[in-house]
């Protein structure tokens, strides 16, 4: 009889199995018993260490995706520093296809009232401490220094709209391409940020 797995050893055997059947499956048709199969366990173990199947994937994604350079940007302008802020996350989005992440956010988004602690991280990426919205007060910062036209008083809406588009495209799309990313800057946040030509 194999030796008992236990702790990060079975916690990998189970991200590990997560992403062999989201690969293979897709999201919509992947199930914990598939998991707990491909891994060699049960069903109670599984569940004894993440909630349901959304916060099982994340942890999977999380595991799997590159990590990520969270340095502030220092391009030079305001609209350089929004766009390779906005980029970041496209290592992370490729990671798995489009058509996970439509249909990852969104169950996530549902179930969020009936188990609201797991989705930590979906809510920091929405309110105003989360790691997007902290930078993009870096760069204002950083632009006012460079005695860029940046409005003299930004409100906390304006702070945290780049993070909400962020969170709509991949609803939207399951991606951020770079002309999207583009156009969120130019068309959007930067006639917010800067001051209107008198």
């Amino acid at each position: 009889m194999g030796e008992r797995r236990r702790g990060k050893t079975l916690e990998n055997a189970i991200l590990a199995a997560v992403w062999v059947e989201l690969q293979q499956q897709g999201y919509q048709k992947l199930t914990i018993s598939a998991v707990a199969k491909q891994a060699q366990t049960n069903k109670n173990t599984i569940y004894r260490r993440w909630e349901n199947k959304v916060e099982l994937v994340f942890a999977a994604i999380q595991q799997h995706a590159p990590k990520l350079t969270l340095a502030t940007p220092n391009t030079g302008s305001l609209e350089g520093d929004l766009k390779q802020l906005l980029g970041f996350l496209t290592p992370v989005l490729e990671t798995v296809p489009q058509e996970t992440w439509k249909q990852l956010l969104p169950e996530a988004l549902s179930t969020f009232s009936a188990d609201g602690n797991y989705l930590n991280g979906l809510v920091k990426a929405i309110n105003e401490d989360n790691f997007i919205t902290l930078q993009v007060k870096k760069i204002i910062e950083n632009a006012r220094k460079r005695h860029e036209h940046v409005r003299s008083s930004v409100t906390v809406d304006q702070l945290t709209l780049p993070a909400l588009l962020v969170v709509n495209q991949i609803l939207i799309s399951g991606r951020l391409a770079q002309s999207k990313i583009d156009s969120l800057v130019d068309e959007i946040l930067l006639p917010i940020y800067i001051k209107a030509a008198k």
